[in-house]
């Protein structure tokens, strides 16, 4: 009597082998069942997908050879978080930073608006703009800083005047200005 094999396989949502294949064989024209759980079977780190589930799970040996496929997702795996620096020229903290999280793979992009932030009294340097700020979650912490410089502060002028002991003004008087932390001479 002739027999018929049905080989069980078992591929991520990337058409890749997770697991060895199976097989069932049997006389032509007898039925075979791999829905059952010695086939459909529960594979660590993965789940199932339901919503792709082999038609043929069910089926009768033929001559012609058969592949029942089963397919699954891979679980996300937590990642290390991002962490979003906002300092100084002088490496000070200037805004409290702000954490992503994600599953190791995802893709972050911190370039946007809501993590390049316009803080007040400060200008973002655009020549020092962290080079890591699109990338991926991985198993490893990372960090991206942004630096920025604080705006000048225009400071109260300084007033030179020229007087005798009368305290009588013999030399026009003369104003230097300049911004709040510098100084002058």
């Amino acid at each position: 009597e002739q027999v018929g094999e049905v080989t069980v396989r078992y591929l991520d949502n990337q058409g890749q082998e997770i697991h060895e294949t199976k097989t069932l064989s049997g006389t032509i024209g007898a039925s075979y069942d791999a829905s059952t759980n010695e086939y459909k079977l529960s594979i660590d780190g993965y789940t199932l997908d339901e919503s792709q589930l082999p038609e043929n799970s069910k089926g009768i040996f033929s001559e012609t050879a058969q592949t029942v496929t089963f397919i699954y997702t891979k679980n996300p795996v937590p990642a290390a978080d991002v962490t979003i620096e906002y300092v100084d020229l002088g490496s000070n903290e200037i805004h409290a930073s702000q954490t992503i999280s994600g599953n190791v793979g995802d893709s972050f992009d911190v370039s946007t608006d809501q993590y390049k932030l316009s803080i007040d009294g400060y200008k973002l340097d655009e020549s020092q703009l962290p080079e890591n700020s699109k990338g991926v979650f991985g198993e490893t912490a990372q960090t991206i800083t942004y630096i920025y410089t604080k705006n000048p502060i225009p400071a109260a002028d300084v007033t030179v005047e020229y007087v005798d002991t009368e305290g009588k003004e013999i030399h026009p008087s003369q104003t230097i200005s300049g911004n709040v932390g510098e100084s002058y001479d």
